[in-house]
C-alpha cells in the first residue's frame, strides 16, 4: 500500500482562483515552492513527495502535488542550543490540488512562502463566500467579527455564537462591522469559513486524499454556479468591488488593527524587535513600545507633485510614511522602518511593514464617509448617512458653553470652586447640580472627570476644551475616554472602597494644591459609597454617558453632516467626516451596553 493512501486531512483548506484559468501551474513553479516550504526540514529527503501527478476526478483532470517533511527547531523555553536532544520535532505538509482555473491548498506548519505559494491566485469573492453555504433553512451559528471604528479605546473584534444569530443578533449597528469569519448549520452538517483568506472547512472525520479532493471538487463547482443572494448577512458593511472604486479613493486617516500583533506576542510566535542599522550592533526596541507607537489615529495628508499624489501618514516617527493604493490593495511604505525587524519563534523576520501589510491590518476611511477599507477588502456602510439625524439627537445645546475658555480654569491653594470660566464650573452648575452625590474624579485612575448618582441614574461625565471649531483630534480623546470606561459604570465593591480613598482628598492638580474637595454633592464619602453600591443593585438602574465640549457647535455639525448628505463641499470636510465615525463609534458602543448618550455642546 502506498505511502499516500495512509495520509488522512482534514476537510480544512484554502480555496483560491487562478488569475491565467488555460494552464496548470508549471513544474518550475511547484519546484520553487516546495524548495522554499522545506528548506528547514530535518535530513536531506521529504518523507512523502509527489509532484504534479494527474488525476481525474467526475471526468475533470487535476493535477495534485504533495510534500511532507518533518521540522527540528529550538524550543522559546531556551535561549541558546543546549544539546540536539533539547530541540523539538514537528511534521509539516503542504497539498496543492490544481483544477486549472481553481486552487485548494491544504497545509500545516508551512510558513514564509506566502508570496511565492499564492502568486498568480486571487481569494475568492466576498460575495460569494458569504452567501455560498447559505439557504432559508441554515443556521447562523457564529460570527466573527470585526470592528470598522477608528476608536482606538472601542472594542476592536467580538465573536458571537448561538444556536441561531438569526433570531438573537440585533442589526443595530451592524454595518460598522465586517464580517470576519462565519459557521453556518445546514442539517447538521457544520461549515465554517474564513473571508479574509477564503478558508472552507467542514466539521467531521478526516479524509483520505481522494475524498479529499472530491470534496475540494463539489466546493469549486458550487463556487463556479452560484450567484450572490440577499442574506440576513446583508446588515454587516457590504463588500464592494476595490478595482473599480480604486481611482476615487482619497484616505484622511487610518488606524492600525493591533489584534494580530497582540495575539502573536501572547502565543509566543512573535519573541523581539530589533533596529537594524548598517555597520552598527542591532538593537533591540521593546514590543511594548512598538505597540504604544502604534495604537494612535494617523491623519492623511494628499500631497500633489504636479500630476501625481501621494498619501503621507502624519507621524512624529519617519517622515516618508505613505500609504499606497495600488492596483489590487492598499499598503504601506517607508524606507526608514525597513530596519525595524520583527523577530519570530521559527526563526524567520519580517520588517515591521511587511508583517502589517500582508495582514492588512489596518482600518482607513475616506472621504468618501460610507467606505472604509480593512481585511483587504473595501467595505461600504450605506446606512452610516441614514443615522445623521438619530446622531444629532445626541447633542443637546448649552449656551452658556459660548463663554468657556478653559477646562479647569485657574487655581490657588485656598480655591473651593472652580473658576466661573472653566467647562468643570459649568458642569457643576448645570449637569451636577441636583444630584444626590457627585464625585470629582478627574486625574490619576480616573474613570470619568465627574461621577454622579441621581434617582435611579449613573452618570460618567467627561470633559473636553478645545479652541478650533470641529476638532477630530480633542473629540477622539474624549470619546476614547468614554469608550475606555464602560467597563468601570459597573464597578466591584472592592473597587469602589479604594475611589473612596482618592475622593477623600482634596483636588490637587501637577504642583498646584487647592482646598476643592471632591465631594461636590452629598452628605459623605461614606454613605455616597453605600448609595452607589445599592444604586448597582437596582433592577432599573439606568446608565448614563455625557460629554462636554466647547468646540462642537450644534447648528454648525447639523449644518455640516447636511452638506456631507448633499455632496457640498465644506473646509473642515475631513474633520467632520471623522466626528461622524467617532460619534458613530460611541453610539453603537454604548447601545451594546444599554447606556444613554449625551453630548453637550454649544448651539
Amino acid at each position: 500500500m502506498a505511502i499516500l493512501d495512509h495520509i488522512v486531512l482534514n476537510e480544512n483548506a484554502y480555496f483560491y482562483k487562478k488569475e491565467d484559468p488555460s494552464k496548470f501551474i508549471t513544474h518550475k513553479h511547484i519546484n520553487e515552492i516546495f524548495t522554499k516550504c522545506s528548506q528547514d526540514k530535518l535530513g536531506k529527503k521529504y518523507l512523502l513527495d509527489e509532484r504534479k501527478k494527474s488525476k481525474t476526478i467526475r471526468k475533470i483532470d487535476i493535477e495534485y502535488s504533495i510534500c511532507i517533511f518533518k521540522l527540528e527547531y529550538l524550543p522559546n523555553i531556551i535561549d541558546e542550543e543546549i544539546s540536539p536532544k533539547w530541540r523539538e520535532q514537528k511534521l509539516a505538509y503542504l497539498l496543492i490540488a490544481d483544477f486549472k482555473d481553481y486552487v485548494f491548498i491544504s497545509k500545516r506548519n508551512i510558513s514564509g512562502i506566502d508570496r511565492l505559494l499564492y502568486d498568480g491566485l486571487t481569494v475568492i469573492d466576498y460575495s460569494i463566500l458569504n452567501t455560498i453555504f447559505i439557504d432559508s433553512n441554515t443556521s447562523l451559528e457564529k460570527f466573527s467579527l470585526n470592528n470598522t471604528s477608528i476608536v482606538q479605546d472601542s472594542i476592536r473584534g467580538k465573536t458571537i455564537e448561538a444556536l441561531d444569530l438569526k433570531k438573537s443578533f440585533s442589526p443595530y449597528g451592524a454595518g460598522r462591522y465586517v464580517l470576519n469569519s462565519l459557521r453556518v448549520n445546514n442539517e447538521d452538517e457544520k461549515t465554517s469559513i474564513a473571508f479574509n483568506t477564503s478558508r472552507i472547512t467542514k466539521f467531521g472525520e478526516k479524509k483520505y486524499i481522494d475524498e479529499l479532493l472530491l470534496w475540494a471538487m463539489e466546493v469549486i463547482e458550487k463556487i463556479k454556479n452560484h450567484n450572490p443572494i440577499s442574506s440576513f448577512l446583508d446588515v454587516f458593511a457590504t463588500a464592494i468591488d476595490y478595482e473599480s472604486t480604486r481611482d476615487t479613493l482619497i484616505p484622511i486617516s487610518l488606524l492600525f488593527n493591533l489584534r494580530k500583533i497582540h495575539e502573536d506576542i501572547e502565543s509566543g510566535r512573535l519573541q523581539g524587535c530589533e533596529l537594524l542599522i548598517p555597520n552598527l550592533p542591532a538593537r533591540q526596541i521593546p514590543l511594548k513600545k512598538i505597540l504604544k507607537a502604534l495604537k494612535n489615529v494617523f491623519d492623511i495628508e494628499a500631497v500633489y507633485y504636479g500630476l501625481n499624489i501621494n498619501f503621507h501618514l502624519k507621524n512624529n516617527f519617519v517622515h516618508d510614511l505613505v500609504l499606497n493604493i495600488n492596483k489590487k490593495s492598499i499598503t504601506l511604505s517607508s524606507l526608514k522602518t525597513q530596519n525595524l525587524v520583527l523577530q519570530f519563534q521559527n526563526g524567520k523576520k519580517s520588517s515591521i511593514l511587511s508583517y502589517f501589510n500582508y495582514y492588512n491590518d489596518y482600518i482607513i476611511n475616506f472621504e468618501d464617509l460610507s467606505l472604509v477599507y480593512t481585511n483587504r477588502k473595501l467595505f461600504k456602510d450605506s446606512k452610516l448617512i441614514n443615522y445623521i439625524d438619530k446622531f444629532i439627537e445626541a447633542f443637546d445645546e448649552n449656551n452658556l458653553l459660548n463663554h468657556i475658555t478653559s477646562e479647569k480654569g485657574n487655581f490657588s491653594n485656598t480655591s473651593t470652586q472652580f473658576t466661573p470660566d472653566s467647562i468643570f464650573n459649568f458642569i457643576e452648575n448645570e449637569i451636577t447640580n441636583t444630584s444626590d452625590y457627585a464625585f470629582l474624579d478627574d486625574l490619576g485612575n480616573e474613570w470619568a472627570d465627574y461621577i454622579s448618582i441621581q434617582d435611579h441614574s449613573l452618570n460618567f461625565i467627561h470633559a473636553k476644551y478645545g479652541d478650533t471649531l470641529f476638532s477630530a483630534s480633542s473629540f477622539h480623546e474624549i470619546v476614547g475616554q468614554a469608550l475606555k470606561n464602560i467597563g468601570n459604570m459597573i464597578p466591584s465593591d472592592e473597587e469602589l472602597d479604594k475611589k473612596s480613598i482618592l475622593w477623600s482628598q482634596n483636588f490637587n492638580i501637577d504642583l498646584s494644591r487647592t482646598a476643592i474637595n471632591r465631594l461636590r454633592s452629598g452628605s459623605s464619602i461614606t454613605q455616597g459609597i453605600i448609595e452607589y453600591k445599592k444604586l448597582l443593585l437596582n433592577p432599573n438602574l439606568k446608565r448614563e454617558i455625557f460629554l462636554i465640549v466647547n468646540f462642537i457647535s450644534k447648528n454648525s455639525l447639523q449644518d455640516r453632516l447636511t452638506k456631507l448628505k448633499n455632496g457640498t463641499p465644506f473646509p473642515e470636510k475631513n474633520q467632520v467626516i471623522q466626528i461622524l465615525w467617532l460619534l458613530s463609534g460611541l453610539i453603537n458602543s454604548c447601545q451594546e451596553n444599554g447606556i444613554g448618550v449625551h453630548i453637550i455642546c454649544k448651539p
